[in-house]
């Protein structure tokens, strides 16, 4: 675009999203309000957890095409005003009060087009006020497809979904990291009160896994859509929110010890939704067959009430028989009858506590001791003490179609055995996830001890809880009581040690005010 000489080359504006009234909470910013609309429009975006947007792309009906700042010359880019407006505070620090009117609009020359733009020898404001304002020129009204003068060119003009793409670079370690920047496969499908939203990993990928080897090993990253998935918490009308994210067999089977697979959602999407206490479930699924290898489902009222600090998620997660590990072989074989290795390895990616509980769905039934319609048994594999902890529900179902739904609060490695261990920790408590205790208040564990075992159960903080025990027979209720001030996040946990070993956490501690 060249301004100086009147030229726009052809560029013309054009509304995306028409004027619409948006309830938003009190404390709401000029960010939260573009999140809900772009969610509510199915529409994707970089940077509106940030201070400035640096690229929204266009609704499929009208190509899908990125429009990135600079993209149409030095001075081009996203702009708001507030009430006619510009305003010099980021998408994020600018308040909104109830009636504002907020239009957030692309300039293609800022100098030119923004009247009440400042002016100093690096932005400067230049003509004569021509061309002030020219977005407002383009109709208020819903986006359509670009006329057509031929069958042929309304063919080539039709609406394409926007896709995911690719980017590929040389990793450390000699092997191929693919980065797939997830875009929603079409706009999101409102059933009922759940949204769902798909995303498929792009066909380049496939050549990529098909190369991986031990010397040349590949990972594949994708991250959930945070600005879809956050405007559909957004909406007043759902309750739940679904992604599905569609892989190559390849990236889930685990046929390749070589391909590494990510799937990142972002803390802002899980704050979201503890925040609005909407529901998330994640699938991760074959896009070939639309099998479901795995998903999540964090409830929204378990990451309104959890402690735990909400963080970044690797949600990928691998399935493989416990032989075919060193480590998860010879601890599942001194707890089988007949020393042999035995069930399944389920190894959660990242490691470390989850923001909330969840409950994670994923298919075992080609696994070995995990056939459809049988009962097998949950530990939690403690490669530093190379044994199994029992979980508060040890049995599990693996149900007709070869899935099994486990609970878990912190991504470690779990074993599905098809028995009961033999050798397993002797130590279980009732209560493995999180906790939060009120100041002043206290919560009793009920602990079960086996084995003619003598453990010490102690706070690692003893300024942020004090803790008190009865035993009867076989049971420990360990009493813990916050005598700390309350603030965000764990406080410190209760740990179990027996004669000779490490201790192990029993329960991450909070305190609440």
């Amino acid at each position: 675009v060249d301004l100086k000489n009147g030229d726009y080359k052809g560029s013309r504006y054009v509304t995306w999203i028409p004027t619409k009234s948006y309830t938003l909470p009190a404390d709401s910013k000029v960010s939260d309000l573009l999140k809900k609309a772009l969610g509510d429009a199915g529409i994707t975006a970089r940077g509106t957890d940030s201070d400035y947007v640096s690229a929204i792309y266009a609704p499929e009906v009208c190509g899908g095409y990125k429009l990135a700042a600079s993209a149409n010359g030095p001075r081009s880019g996203w702009m708001y005003a507030v009430n006619g407006s510009h305003s010099v505070e980021s998408i994020k620090d600018q308040p909104l009060e109830d009636g504002d009117e907020v239009v957030f609009h692309y300039a293609d020359d800022y100098s030119y087009e923004v009247e009440d733009w400042f002016s100093d020898s690096k932005h400067p404001r230049l003509g004569d006020g021509t061309y002030y304002s020219e977005w407002l020129t383009a109709e208020d009204a819903e986006p359509t497809a670009a006329p057509s003068d031929s069958e042929e060119e309304d063919s080539k003009n039709k609406a394409v979904p926007p896709q995911s793409t690719v980017t590929t670079a040389a990793a450390p370690d000699g092997g191929t990291v693919a980065t797939v920047t997830a875009r929603p496969d079409a706009a999101p499908e409102i059933s009922g009160s759940q949204s769902s939203v798909s995303v498929t990993v792009p066909p380049e990928v496939d050549s990529v896994l098909s190369a991986a080897t031990a010397e040349k090993p590949a990972k594949i990253r994708i991250d959930a859509p945070a600005s879809i998935l956050i405007g559909q918490i957004g909406s007043a009308s759902v309750r739940t929110v679904a992604l599905t994210v569609k892989v190559p067999a390849a990236a889930v089977d685990g046929t390749n010890a070589a391909v590494k697979l990510s799937v990142g959602a972002d803390a802002s999407i899980l704050q979201a939704a503890k925040k609005a206490r909407k529901d998330l479930v994640i699938r991760v699924t074959d896009k070939d067959t639309g099998k479901e290898a795995y998903s999540w489902r964090f409830s929204g009222a378990d990451l309104a009430d959890s402690p735990a600090s909400v963080t970044d998620v690797d949600l990928a997660l691998n399935v493989q028989p416990a032989s075919s590990d060193p480590a998860a072989a010879a601890v599942t074989a001194a707890n089988a009858p007949d020393r042999r290795a035995a069930g399944t390895l389920l190894r959660f990616a990242g490691g470390g506590v989850l923001p909330a509980p969840a409950s994670v769905r994923v298919y075992v039934g080609s696994q070995p001791g995990c056939a459809p319609n049988s009962k097998v048994c949950f530990y939690r594999l403690n490669g530093a003490l190379k044994t199994l902890e029992p979980m508060p529900a040890v049995e599990c179902a693996v149900d007709a179609d070869g899935y099994a739904e486990i609970a878990v609060s912190d991504r470690s490695d779990y074993v599905l055995l098809p028995r009961a261990a033999t050798n397993p920790y002797p130590v279980k408590s009732d209560t493995t996830y999180p906790l939060a205790v009120k100041k002043g208040g206290t919560y009793t564990f009920a602990v079960t001890v086996g084995g003619g075992a003598d453990p010490v159960f102690r706070v690692g903080n003893g300024s942020a809880f004090s803790s008190s025990e009865k035993r009867a027979g076989n049971k420990c209720y360990l009493t813990v009581k916050a005598a700390g001030t309350p603030a965000p996040g764990i406080a410190t946990a209760v740990y179990c040690a027996l004669p000779k070993q490490q201790p192990t956490v029993l329960c991450y501690l909070a305190i609440s005010a």
